[in-house]
């Protein structure tokens, strides 16, 4: 469909679309709402405005800017042309034109108004109306406005009466930021008039009409309202992008100009989903726009394989519903809009599940939680919008194949819509056993089972034990005769029938005496768990831990934070089933068993371990919380197995040593015996780097390279460098830095990171923008971003067990690059050849080695260069006509060396200074006479030496049992630690009582055992009792 004949007319009076505020279209303005007025004058300006954010517009950063007299804001150069050109123009004329004519202040004919501003109400009323413009921008936060109107002007008239008062226009442009992104709104409130008598208008109207628009000054990019320069700009007042008449909306801070309310019916035009993600349980309300639709249209959304009914909204929009999706990554969204023939408009949707967070239906009262109720939920009244609502449990169960199942339970139905809600007293259902699970309100009628008609509401995944007890009750009053599916709580079921014999048989008499057993009950439940679980062998194929929390925190490519128990964490119910943890992690890796290993460190950075009784030690969980894998579900799969034993052997029994004898049994903590930290490089200012085996140079050529590369070039890094400008502007230095890292890993995806003056950190995926905001969704299979502010990124490789640390300085990027053992032997690029012997660091491309006292001449010619990428094997991302050959330069001539007199005793007195005696700090700071890059080079080189100091080697001799009958006493297992141990009475030591951890990594001296008192050989109850222990042993050091 034509973009200007869809819009021209387009109005749209769903209430989706209804944006104005009962003050009409035009934003406040004037003098009582603190405006500055411009002088009154013909073709003139305010001069420079200094603005106090810097506003992206065409892909670049503006401090300033001119209010032009004649209906435009101008940026680099003020406008006093009276009669528009057609855009695009050149010559630096950046321009945002409402509506460029021929306006005459002067004789008191109106004015123009301009103010910034932060004040709330009308950053809340722009955050709206950029909202409902783009779908694609929900969670827009406005932090500056600047409002100009043109109120009640008139246009020039040369043989007119200059000083009549009729025919005048007013109108509005609204520039908004959240300093990343930026939007401009046209507001028009009345247009009698398009052109001034000297652009060869006649009472106002003929000659070269008003433009109205934005042009970015290179004579390529520009964009025009429809209508723009002919005889229909006077009817704009009543035309619309957004369903308001008399408003446009348009996003500016990209390369192009982005108007709201595109939509096309080629299969062609992009499908926009928002939000992109929603929970795993399904219910997310999930808007489309792109697509022109129609309401005969016959809507189908599919996610993943999924297909559930679409709903039309308005021409521009439509919705569905997310079904559950029990994934980690992304899964394909498609839209059919005839009935499911044709899927033509596709995007992706990511199902997530959030363990920090307090959901929308809250568990109120924690504690009463794991301690018998009562089991009260809340919610927000005005999320459902509704009198009545359902209240529904979706249980969790594995069946006799570790396969998940989930089952609908209805609670109540049409219950006030109260906000809160007493589950025990409320169920009086329960036709299935279920152990973990989770609560969904809705409105009353629009759910059933997965299928969802309008918004609900969920709570967090948790263990029932409100549910169990009314299943028991259920089973005992003959409800449920034959379980579906038979659990570890049917177990206690014939046990509970004696003891409740005399128990009146009513709902309420039964649930209030369960009460009374409760621990009993989690009791049997966690012994038929135990019974069950011992029969499947534990993970064997899992990593052990990092040896220290510094070491856990720097291997971010094999190990992530546990989201349920982390440092910083501000949930209130953080490492809950850690008590005493100050932060643990998780092997990022999916292992071929499907398990993960948990370690968790206290607040000196050591590592615990639940068989010393440090109960807030890591487990080796059976199912990993991220991973997918035949028999287990995400997230789920892990709360099933290894979550809910531990609530109900631990927090349910309120038994410590039920909870050793059987969860900490079967989910031990690894120790650290085999771990080897990651080897670090570095690749920072101009351009130093320091290879895998340690030794550090620069090479500061022109050009794209290979930082790093496997040999069989599954896994690539190359880096593009520029030249570093000086603080003088349009002087360039010597110097080169890289602005540019593409990664691939063996998949086909490519991911890039750019720095800007626009972007500090600007991500592609497969040539596509991310939003800095965006990357932490988990769009990507194996590949984790971790976000913390707008100048650092890292990216976890979780295939090869990589991280990447990058952090924008200076106007370039600085790279940590964080490798396992695995890629020894495997190295090729500027990082060098890992083998321990930095003496062959510098092989070229062809196999011969640069010597390692090579001349920097020398080590740039004849080996880095032979690093450069060819086309064909380059893996970056061209835009605008650019191609490999715009970045290669192989005439540049770096200088190697810095004289001595190169710069004044000034200069090297401040470089010293700032640098101490970090040498390539020295050398930046000289090279480039630029301070801020000397500092960001110090700063890298003081943060690579810590990130070396934090994962030295440790030598462990690994975890040393207690003896049956017995106790010890330690401060650790590393080298030069001894473990002392003692005997309880009536037993006698043999072996060492003391046993020192040797630098060789084993423990010397001879096993401990703890013999009853007056015996030299063991009895058979002994020999018995020892073999137990050695069970315990095993189960706990697997």
């Amino acid at each position: 469909m034509d973009f200007g004949a869809c819009l021209l007319c387009f109005f749209i009076s769903s209430g989706f679309w209804q944006m104005s505020w009962a003050a009409g279209v035009l934003y406040p303005h004037g003098t009582a709402e603190g405006d500055a007025v411009a002088p009154k004058n013909d073709d003139g300006s305010t001069g420079m405005i200094h603005i106090s954010v810097e506003f992206p517009y065409f892909d670049s950063l503006h401090t300033s800017l001119y209010v032009d007299t004649n209906g435009a804001i101008s940026f680099l150069r003020e406008v006093s042309q009276y009669t528009p050109d057609a855009f695009p123009l050149g010559n630096n004329w950046r321009l945002i034109t409402p509506f460029w004519a021929d306006v005459d202040t002067r004789y008191n004919h109106g004015g123009v108004y301009y103010r910034q501003t932060t004040d709330a109400t009308i950053l809340a009323r722009a955050n709206g109306d950029v909202r409902g413009a783009f779908l694609s921008q929900g969670r827009f936060e406005a932090t500056w406005a600047f409002v100009c109107t043109w109120a009640n002007v008139t246009y020039y008239r040369r043989n007119e009466d200059a000083a009549a008062t009729s025919n005048t226009n007013t109108f509005q442009a609204v520039l908004v930021t959240d300093e990343m992104h930026s939007f401009v709104i046209f507001n028009y409130d009345v247009i009698t008039w398009t052109t001034g008598s000297a652009s060869g208008g006649s009472s106002g109207t003929g000659g070269t009409p008003a433009q109205a628009g934005f042009n970015a000054g290179d004579g390529k990019r520009y964009f025009s309202v429809p209508g723009s320069r002919t005889a229909a700009i006077i009817d704009v007042e009543n035309t619309t992008n957004v369903g308001v008449p008399g408003r446009w909306v348009f996003q500016v801070d990209n390369a192009e100009v982005t108007a709201a309310g595109d939509c096309s019916s080629s299969s062609r035009g992009g499908l926009v989903v928002s939000p992109i993600q929603g929970l795993i349980y399904g219910g997310t309300e999930v808007f489309m726009s792109g697509p022109c639709f129609n309401e005969t249209d016959d809507l189908v959304c599919k996610f993943g394989g999924q297909a559930v009914p679409g709903y039309y909204v308005s021409e521009l929009r439509a919705k569905c519903f997310a079904p559950p999706l029990f994934n980690k990554q992304r899964v394909s969204f498609q839209l059919s809009t005839d009935a499911g023939k044709s899927f033509r408009y596709r995007a992706f949707f990511i199902p997530t599940y959030h363990y920090d967070v307090e959901y929308d239906v809250v568990r109120a009262n924690r504690a009463a939680w794991d301690n018998g109720g009562p089991y009260v939920i809340r919610w927000e009244v005005e999320k459902l919008n509704t009198s009545l609502v359902d209240i529904d449990l979706l249980a969790i169960s594995n069946d006799d194949n570790g396969q998940v199942e989930l089952h609908w339970i209805p609670v109540t139905r049409g219950m006030a819509n109260s906000g809160t809600a007493r589950l025990g007293e409320l169920i009086q259902v329960a036709p299935l056993a279920a152990l973990s699970g989770a609560i969904r309100a809705s409105s009353a009628g629009s759910a059933v089972e997965e299928k969802n008609t309008s918004p609900v509401l969920w709570s967090d995944l948790h263990t029932l034990e409100w549910y169990a007890h009314a299943y028991i009750t259920a089973v005992l009053l003959g409800q449920t005769k034959n379980a579906e599916h038979t659990s570890f709580i049917d177990d206690v079921i014939p046990d509970l029938r004696d003891r409740l014999r005399s128990t009146p048989k009513n709902w309420e008499s039964i649930i209030s005496a369960l009460k009374v057993y409760r621990k009993d009950i989690a009791g049997s439940v966690c012994r038929s768990w135990f019974a069950k679980d011992r029969d499947v062998p534990l993970p064997g194929d899992l990593p052990p831990c990092p040896c220290t929390l510094q070491q856990a925190l720097r291997d971010r490519g094999r190990y992530g934070p546990d989201p349920t128990c982390y440092q910083g964490s501000s949930y209130a119910y953080n490492c809950e089933l850690n008590p005493g943890a100050e932060h643990c992690v998780i092997s990022s890796g999916c292992s071929q068993s499907g398990g993960a290993t948990q370690c968790c460190y206290d607040g000196k950075g050591r590592l615990l371990n639940v068989a010393d009784w440090e109960i807030g030690g890591g487990t080796l969980d059976r199912a990993h919380m991220t991973c997918s894998h035949p028999h287990q579900v995400p997230y789920v799969s892990h709360f099933v197995n290894d979550v809910a034993p531990q609530h109900f052997c631990c927090l349910w029994s309120e038994s410590q040593d039920l909870c050793r004898s059987t969860y900490f049994r079967r989910r031990p903590s690894r120790d650290c015996k085999g771990y080897v930290p990651p080897r670090i490089v570095g690749a920072f200012g101009d351009l130093h780097m320091v290879t895998l085996d340690g030794t550090f140079y620069t090479f500061n050529r022109l050009g794209e390279y290979v930082i790093m590369q496997t040999k069989d070039k599954r896994f690539v890094i190359q880096g593009r460098t520029q030249q570093i400008p000086t603080s003088r502007a349009g002087i360039m230095t010597r110097a080169t830095a890289l602005t540019s890292l593409a990664v691939t890993s063996g998949d086909g995806h490519v991911i890039e990171v750019n720095t800007t003056a626009r972007r500090p950190i600007d991500v592609l995926v497969d040539s596509k923008r991310v939003e800095y905001n965006d990357l932490a969704l988990g769009f990507m299979t194996g590949v984790s971003f971790h976000t913390q502010n707008t100048t650092a990124l890292g990216i976890s490789l979780q295939q090869f067990g990589v991280y990447l640390e990058i952090q924008s300085a200076a106007g370039f990027l600085n790279l940590k690059l964080f490798l396992p053992a695995t890629f020894k032997g495997e190295t090729q690029g500027l990082v060098g050849t890992w083998n321990d012997d930095p003496d062959d660091d510098f092989m070229a491309r062809s196999g011969t080695v640069v010597p390692s006292n090579a001349t920097t001449r020398n080590i740039h010619v004849n080996f880095g260069e032979t690093w450069r990428t060819e086309e064909n094997t380059s893996i970056f991302t061209y835009y605008n006509g650019t191609s490999h050959a715009d970045y290669q330069d192989l005439n540049f001539e770096p200088l190697y060396e810095i004289p001595f007199d190169f710069q004044s005793n000034e200069t090297r007195q401040r470089a010293t200074q700032v640098c101490g005696t970090i040498q390539q700090c020295l050398f930046d700071f000289l090279m480039t006479e630029r301070e801020d890059v000397a500092i960001a080079t110090r700063e890298f080189v003081l943060g690579i030496e810590k990130a070396v100091n934090d994962t030295k080697p440790i030598v462990t001799c690994g975890y040393l049992a207690t003896p049956l009958n017995g106790t010890k006493h330690f401060t650790g297992y590393f080298a030069g630690n001894e473990v002392t141990f003692r005997c309880n009475e009536g037993h006698t030591l043999a072996g060492s009582s003391v046993r020192r951890c040797l630098i060789g990594g084993e423990w010397d001296g001879h096993k401990t055992q703890c013999r009853a008192s007056g015996t030299t050989r063991l009895s058979y109850g002994g020999f018995l009792l020892l073999v137990l222990s050695l069970v315990v042993t095993k189960d706990m050091v697997l």
